[in-house]
């Protein structure tokens, strides 16, 4: 009751105010649910894109895959498969119109963005040093645009979704077994170590089929 009394009491330069800060309040509000759905949407699509990729992979022959392994700093892998033939590190990659790579260089409708091949490299490296391996990892970009793909020089190997099995069946890989099936226990030993490696994400699940 005190506090309406207060409210009621108040002079008129007051209300208005309290009605200018109501607004900004409000068109503050507005624009921040803008920004939030705007970030959920390219999140749910890179999520789709992901899922897709998964269904790939799970189609392999023979295979170990964990999807969504956080590697700290330096963000998540989305998709890390272990086959005979060998360890590959695939980030997938979500564009609206046309994408050009130009070594480590990325542009996106001739707008440069932050480098996933850079980004990839890194990651494995990092991943690398956590786990004291020192064995060759694929690192693998598959790009999914609704436009033209122009690649030239690439750092990384950069896959077209519907050439995605092609590639991974035809890559070769000097890894004995025995390091193969050391590095996958390695992976699941740190799984829920919150400061090294840890699985998260959609799936949180693993696959080991008839390795």
């Amino acid at each position: 009751m005190s506090g309406i009394i207060f409210f009621l009491a108040l002079p008129i330069t007051q209300f208005k105010n309290f009605q200018f800060f109501g607004f900004l309040f409000a068109f503050v509000s507005f624009i921040a649910a803008i920004l939030f759905l705007l970030k959920f949407r390219r999140f749910q699509k890179g999520e789709e894109g992901e899922i897709v990729v998964n269904k790939i992979l799970k189609s392999l022959y023979k295979y170990y895959l964990a999807n969504h392994v956080h590697t700290p700093g330096y963000g998540d892998i989305d998709h890390l498969l272990i086959r005979k033939n060998g360890i590959f590190i695939i980030e997938t990659k979500n564009y609206n119109g046309n994408v050009e790579v130009n070594v480590d260089e990325w542009y996106v409708n001739g707008t440069k963005i932050k480098s996933p091949s850079i980004q990839i490299k890194k990651t494995a490296a990092k991943l690398k040093e956590i786990l004291g391996i020192n064995i060759w990892l694929n690192c693998l970009i598959v790009p999914i645009i609704d436009g033209k793909l122009n690649v030239k020089n690439p750092t990384v190997d950069i896959v077209k979704l519907n050439k995605l099995v092609h590639f991974i069946y035809k890559k070769r890989s000097s890894i004995p077994k025995e390091e193969l099936l050391s590095f996958k226990d390695k992976i699941r030993q740190l799984q829920s170590s919150e400061d090294k490696i840890t699985l998260k994400g959609l799936f949180n699940s693993w696959w080991f089929v008839n390795y």
